[in-house]
């Protein structure tokens, strides 16, 4: 698994590459937490090479989710079929915004 940090104008870019479980989930939460820790509000999580999302995987995101909840924004792009469907079967949709394109996240991130 990688990840990789992008600073933005006023946003975070996180691409992380690999699968997300119980075995790679936590290094994603700490350094998701580092983020927020340093004062991230706007992160968006480019998932184009994330072929699998465990619940270990969506329990970070949503923690992350209710973190910037009514002070910044989560973002996710570019997700693989397989992850969006677990996404949208957990009704984790409400909770964050979905773009299909990391252009199309970056120019709606602040919306």
């Amino acid at each position: 698994m990688k990840i990789r940090t992008e600073q933005k104008d006023g946003f975070v870019v996180v691409t992380i590459a690999g699968r997300i479980d119980a075995l790679t989930s936590q290094e994603i939460e700490d350094h998701l937490v580092g983020l927020l820790d340093g004062g991230a509000q706007y992160i968006i999580l480019d998932l184009a090479d994330v072929p699998y999302l465990s619940s270990a995987g969506l329990r970070v995101l949503i923690l992350l989710a209710k973190h910037l909840y009514g002070e910044g924004q989560l973002a996710l792009c570019n997700l693989q079929e397989t992850v969006e469907e677990i996404i949208s079967m957990v009704g984790f949709k409400n909770y964050m915004l979905f773009f299909s394109s990391l252009a199309e996240a970056e120019a709606n991130i602040f919306n």
